[in-house]
């Protein structure tokens, strides 16, 4: 890679063998950061044959579990979840997601990137070289009469 002013993501499959001899598909991102000495490189590796759980299935202790289903049965507000990378939010909202996700319900996603792809939910991803924002998408979300968004 020739250009290292600016950051760069990128991502790529392959197939690998693990610990049992079982070859399987391994997706990567990437992401290049410049600094003043040199580049810094972050590669992230995805198992996309490890389904997204159910939120009743995730591990979550009892009192938070008990919390966040009575913040998901209520049919309005928003809800936060933060954390490092690495940390579970992508696995956490995709299980709620999930769960959320009765056949009857308009949920539309707006990703940068789109991690897993989620049946019978609509995801789409930002891309900044073509001009599709997060406002835009919003906008557009806001035009499809969605349930529920997820950003």
């Amino acid at each position: 890679m020739n250009i290292d002013y600016i950051p760069q993501d990128g991502r790529f499959s392959f197939q690998a063998v693990d610990v049992k001899g079982e070859e399987r598909k391994v997706d990567c991102r990437v992401n290049f950061m410049p600094g003043i000495l040199s580049e810094s490189t972050v590669m992230r590796f995805l198992d996309p044959t490890k389904g997204i759980s159910t939120f009743e299935k995730i591990g979550f202790t009892e009192r938070t579990y008990g919390i966040l289903k009575k913040v998901l049965e209520k049919n309005t507000g928003i809800t936060i979840i933060t954390g490092p990378t690495g940390s579970g939010k992508t696995t956490t909202l995709y299980s709620i997601l999930n769960t959320l996700n009765n056949g009857k319900r308009k949920i539309i996603t707006l990703e940068d990137p789109i991690e897993y792809e989620l049946d019978g939910i609509q995801q789409s991803q930002i891309n900044y070289n073509k001009k599709y924002t997060y406002e835009v998408g919003l906008k557009a979300i806001l035009r499809h009469d969605p349930d529920i968004i997820l950003v």
